[in-house]
């Protein structure tokens, strides 16, 4: 019951952060069971911004509000299914932090965030030495292009598989805890008060996605 009480928040609220040619995903809720990291939510952040044209998109994922010795494993997004994964190019990245270069890869639902839905898109960082780990405070910035792609190309639910989701993106944090012992798996869900304002706009999104 939990977990459908919250596909369906994600669902009815998907596209709230969205405003003009930016969109935002503030991750804010832990789905998994696991821990959720200790900092005050949000944790992380991704914006995408199209600039208010079409083609190239730049995405910024920040570590907002990780504390300690917590760092992020994962990322994840969706694309458009209009627009094949494969065709994204993603420029070397912009980093604010020491951490090493992450690694892309991309496929229609080929990846699964524990127990959420299939996603596009996946941006691994490295697990270790701690030095190489993006952590509290850093960013990586690409700049995407692909033909027709926007900001809101990234606005769609996972495509559903296990118990937790969809959602619209997805991230593993670990070292959470007083000895990084913990961790957890962290989404956006959007507050109350935004729900059912873009409803028919998700539900639409996910429908091309079950296509």
């Amino acid at each position: 019951m939990r977990s459908a009480l919250w596909a369906m928040t994600a669902l009815l609220g998907l596209a709230t952060s969205t405003h003009a040619a930016i969109l935002t995903f503030d991750h804010n809720f832990e789905f998994s069971g696991g821990s959720q990291p200790s900092g005050a939510a949000p944790w992380l952040r991704a914006t995408f911004d199209d600039g208010g044209g079409s083609g190239s998109v730049t995405l910024t994922f920040t570590g907002l509000n990780l504390v300690n010795q917590e760092f992020v494993r994962f990322t994840y997004f969706n694309l458009d299914p209009a627009i094949n994964p494969a065709s994204l190019s993603f420029s070397t990245p912009t980093k604010v932090g020491a951490f090493s270069d992450p690694t892309i890869a991309t496929g229609t639902n080929a990846f699964q965030a524990d127990g959420d839905g299939l996603y596009d898109i996946r941006i691994e960082f490295d697990n270790s030495p701690p030095a190489n780990q993006f952590g509290p405070g850093e960013a990586v910035t690409y700049t995407i292009t692909a033909a027709g792609l926007t900001a809101n190309s990234f606005n769609f639910l996972s495509a559903p598989a296990g118990g937790s989701g969809p959602f619209p993106t997805a991230a593993h944090v670990q070292g959470i805890g007083s000895s990084g012992q913990f961790s957890g798996w962290t989404t956006q869900v959007p507050e109350p008060a935004s729900l059912g304002l873009t409803a028919l706009g998700a539900l639409a999104g996910l429908r091309r996605r079950r296509r």
